[in-house]
């Protein structure tokens, strides 16, 4: 009965979201850690994978827009680190709250699961899955029966402000979209837990600060729509310190699953910023308190660690690690964060150390460590009498004398003053001597020293305060400088940026502050911190000169484009043209026939010198040499196979230099030959990653890969991750047999073009439906279409990335939907983007967007009057990637390759004009047709939104994936579910 009933409530929740199914506007940000869940179900069936469907909970409708248990003793100790979580050692160390002590669930009551909003509807109730199911468990699985569906966990730390993960919360519209969730537990056995209070329903109104690095710190703090008046803030240790040995347990949400307590875990190894802990902890615990087991005070938050999962026999197990190997989840440490979180008034911390005693694990009631009861107060002295100085109470009146008669009115003669006491001395209540003045050089040295904290509160009050002594701090402007440059909380580089427009800077002291700069723009390990060294750099113009070498390195091959963007807008700041300082020469070089120039360095001998960079443990200098190899063309043949073999690197960024450096050098079948043992090697490669690279590798040689057709066989058939059997079979596709269409024009195939351009005769047809419901297309109107080329499938990752590694593209977002950066998607459609991106790839192509009529007219397979592309059958999975199977994409919870469901193509051979991804055109939005071109253009119109066309794996209406279902978006805007295609006329 409660199955049924479970199930009704899911359908209901279903209906009421499919109701509100028309607005405007793109998917919000995904919140997941970003770890793809088991993908591409359809494709490995085909390729011999076992029971590998992934059922998941039925989700909300989008918009319409843009414990004990067997382990398999073989269990890869050697897995790589993503915000993915496991367990340590021989035990599952993970209890359920109605198992916890009363002190461990004091503390879980304080904290939250984060759910995305659809997932929680208006009254409590919580959109949740089977997690066996959802996840493909095998039986013995603990937890197996329960529901999941949170995304992260938190803890409350304020009123009204909650501690997570940064990759969480990494932007405005993971918050907007992102609902809290107080008591997601189950209270006694047996008795699931699907609806809580509305009133333990929370959203994030604003972010106070967010960070991630991802080989550092990873936090984010984010400021509730109301204060929390049911649940105590928890209390953190604010002493900093950490060490080897200390007990340790933590309160998360496993894999979405109500909250779970895992202790007997202790700390590892301790750095700087976070430290490592044998925590048994999974997905779905990124931002999940951990607190001592001694003192239960937060010591950090939990944000990453190894795979959860390995596949066994057709299911999936929880992996083990042996914590002798070093292994270990990655906890944020709360020194990180101390300083923005506001310290409790009442505190019953002494010396920075807590008076409670240890909540974990407990045989003995607990005392109160954070017992919402008040204590009593504590008597208090009679007050000692204050002097009379301001007495409240009035004095007694005074006799008064009886009136004497009054002189004449006109006495011209003044009555004599009557006498006056003296005035008693007053007290000295405020001692009018001034206090010493403090020098100016001994506050500004106070203040360096406070810019250099490590509580990020100390650091920015130092900052405004040396700001408000203006040039009275001059000597503190080198350390201003450097903390304007290289802090990395957002507020303290803000504040001291402000301080120094007040302290001003010259040539001496940014001379100071330079190496530190510099220093950072080096070693700088994420993306955003070389950034703001560059930018800070950039802002101090000509002052900055000493920097240009340094700056010309990071242009020239900083591995990401943005850095090397900022580098040149910088340099152009520090060395304007005209600019007379030596060092400016190399941004403004002397003409050809002033220069002097180097002997020539013969061409083997570069080659060999960049053969060894290829080889190098360092990804930059991979890279690096890859790009000088490309540069060098068919003078670096010699380098062929080398970079073939670089092509299968673990890295997406060394395989896309090493593919466009192949791309410039050539090679032919002796240098195929040399590298194919190497690549066969590969396939073996413990890192599944390595394997599905070297099989996308070997795909792209087609027919001169045929030596390694049967270790690509051995990988589609036994390879126990579902990624690389796909790319082994795409692989094996290429090089044995066509899969491409009969009617494709292959002639027109180039390298880094879309695979494939159809060819779409032109003719006249019926745009738009009066009968679909779409009330923005109609009405039905006759447009003449001109013959044209489409490309045959979406613009993939593999493809937008040429783009961006050769500067005609910015980047696409990141995140937990988005196929940007993700291993495995280099054949997936590029998402994530918006219309201006798409253009501009069009335009690096030599091609552009398609018109609306012309998308419309190749949708219906050259305008014939059907519903879908395929036909008039309804959209089912073996036609369209599409909401199916209970989870977005068919079961996949993401996009699929291009054309892997080909039976839903165009009689013309388009793949994916309905599902997978949405599509942009060139149109500006009309809410009808009337008015509409009739001779296939485009229609434009100034500051409007922009159109995409065909449905989505992330759509739940299946009408979406009609031909003729319109869609708008802001241009600027980019959707998880948004990708494009490119058209060329005739």
């Amino acid at each position: 009965m409660k199955a049924k009933l479970a199930t009704l409530t899911c359908a209901a929740l279903v209906v009421f979201f499919l109701a509100h199914r028309r607005p405007h506007g793109d998917i919000p940000g995904d919140l997941r850690d970003a770890v793809a869940d088991s993908a591409l179900a359809d494709l490995a069936r085909n390729a011999g994978a076992e029971n590998v469907e992934v059922p998941a909970p039925k989700p909300a409708p989008g918009r319409k827009t843009a414990s004990g248990r067997t382990k398999s003793a073989g269990a890869d100790q050697a897995a790589a680190m993503s915000h993915a979580k496991a367990l340590f050692g021989l035990t599952d160390d993970r209890r359920d709250y109605y198992q916890a002590s009363s002190g461990e669930k004091r503390l879980a009551d304080s904290v939250v699961s984060l759910f995305k909003s659809f997932s929680v509807a208006a009254d409590g109730r919580l959109l949740l899955s089977n997690y066996g199911s959802r996840y493909n468990l095998c039986p013995d699985e603990a937890f197996r029966e329960q529901n999941c569906g949170a995304i992260a966990s938190g803890a409350l730390v304020g009123p009204d402000l909650i501690l997570t993960a940064g990759h969480v919360i990494a932007n405005v519209e993971d918050c907007s979209s992102a609902r809290i969730v107080f008591g997601f537990a189950l209270k006694e056995a047996g008795q699931p837990v699907d609806k809580v209070p509305p009133s333990e329903v929370y959203s994030c109104r604003e972010i106070v600060s967010t960070y991630r690095d991802d080989s550092g710190a990873d936090y984010a703090l984010i400021k509730l729509d109301r204060e929390v008046r049911n649940h105590v803030p928890l209390r953190i240790n604010r002493s900093r310190q950490i060490n080897t040995g200390t007990e340790l347990f933590t309160i998360g949400h496993p894999r979405g699953l109500p909250v779970k307590i895992a202790g007997g875990a202790s700390v590892g190894r301790v750095l700087s910023a976070f430290f490592l802990a044998d925590l048994d902890v999974f997905s779905g615990n990124s931002g999940s308190a951990v607190f001592n087991a001694r003192t239960g005070l937060i010591e950090g938050i939990l944000v990453r660690a190894q795979e959860d999962y390995e596949l066994v026999r057709g299911c999936n197990v929880s992996k083990r690690y042996d914590v002798s190997d070093g292994a270990g989840a990655h906890v944020t440490r709360i020194a990180e964060i101390a300083g923005l979180i506001p310290e409790p008034e009442g505190s019953s911390i002494v010396g920075n150390q807590p008076a409670a005693q240890p909540v974990h694990p407990q045989p003995v009631p607990e005392p109160p460590v954070h017992d919402p009861v008040p204590p009593a107060p504590k008597p208090q002295p009679a007050p000692a009498p204050k002097p009379p100085v301001h007495d409240p109470v009035p004095p007694a009146p005074k006799p008064q004398p009886a009136p004497v008669p009054k002189p004449p009115v006109h006495d011209p003669v003044p009555p004599a003053p009557k006498p006056q006491p003296a005035p008693a001395p007053k007290p000295p209540v405020h001692d009018p001597v001034p206090p010493v003045p403090v020098p100016d050089s001994i506050q500004v040295e106070n203040l360096v020293s406070g810019l250099r904290s490590a509580s990020v509160g100390d650091r920015i009050t130092a900052a405004r305060k040396l700001g408000a002594m203006g040039q009275r701090a001059r000597a503190a402007a080198s350390d201003l400088l450097i903390a304007s440059a290289t802090d990395g909380i957002a507020l303290v580089r803000d504040a001291a940026a402000e301080a120094l427009r007040a302290v001003g800077v010259d040539q001496g002291e940014a001379s100071e502050a330079l190496p530190g700069i510099v220093s950072a723009l080096k070693s700088g390990k994420t993306t955003f911190a070389r950034k703001t060294a560059v930018e800070a750099l950039g802002e101090l113009g000509p002052l900055a000169v000493a920097a240009v070498a340094d700056l010309l390195k990071a242009k020239a091959a900083d591995s990401n484009l943005q850095v090397r963007a900022a580098a040149g807008a910088a340099l152009a700041k520090i060395c304007p043209p005209g600019g007379s300082a030596s060092a400016c020469s190399a941004v403004n070089p002397a003409p050809p026939e002033q220069q002097p120039q180097p002997a020539p360095v013969p061409d083997s001998v570069q080659v060999e010198n960049l053969v060894r960079g290829l080889k190098s443990d360092s990804v930059e200098e991979r890279i690096a040499a890859a790009r000088k190899l490309g540069a060098m063309g068919q003078r670096a043949r010699a380098a062929a196979s080398d970079l073939l073999i670089a092509s299968a690197d673990g890295d997406i960024r060394v395989i896309q230099a090493a593919n466009l450096a192949l791309r410039s050098v050539g090679m032919d079948q002796k240098e195929v030959s040399e590298a194919l043992p190497m690549l066969v090697d590969l396939l073996k490669h413990p890192k599944w990653e390595v394997r599905m690279f070297t099989a996308l590798a070997l795909g792209k040689l087609g027919p001169m890969a045929s030596g390694a057709v049967d270790a690509l066989i051995a990988a589609k058939t036994r390879d126990s991750y579902v990624d690389v059997r796909v790319a082994a079979e795409a692989a094996l596709t290429k090089i044995i047999g066509n899969g491409g269409s009969a009617s494709a024009d292959s002639s027109d195939h180039t390298p880094g073009a879309p695979d494939i351009w159809i060819t779409i005769p032109g003719g006249k047809f019926m745009m738009g439906t009066d009968s679909g419901g779409f009330e923005d297309s109609k009405p039905v109107h006759k447009v003449a279409i001109k013959t044209f080329k489409m490309s045959k499938t979406a613009v993939t990752v593999e493809q937008y990335a040429e783009c961006v590694i050769k500067g005609g593209c910015t980047e696409p977002d990141t995140g937990n939907y988005c196929n940007w950066g993700k291993p495995g998607r280099q054949l997936h459609p590029v998402n994530c983007v918006d219309w201006y991106q798409a253009r501009a790839y069009a335009k690096f192509k030599g091609a552009r967007l398609p018109s609306e009529a012309e998308w419309e007219y190749a949708a219906t397979s050259g305008g014939r009057n059907q519903e879908y592309p395929w036909g008039n059958d309804e959209p089912t999975c073996d036609k369209a990637v599409m909401f199916g199977k209970g989870v977005f994409g068919c079961g996949k919870n993401s996009t699929m390759p291009v054309c892997s469901n080909t039976a839903g193509n165009t009689a013309q051979g388009l793949c994916d004009m309905a599902g997978n991804v949405r599509q942009w055109v060139q149109d500006s939005y009309q809410d009808s047709y009337k008015g509409a071109p009739t001779d296939g253009s485009a229609f434009e119109a100034a500051d409007s939104y922009r159109v995409m066309r065909g449905g989505s794996f992330y759509d739940l209406d299946a009408s979406y994936l009609r031909a003729d279902f319109r869609n708008s978006l802001d241009p600027g805007r980019r959707g998880v579910n948004v990708g494009f295609r490119l058209a060329r006329s005739q």
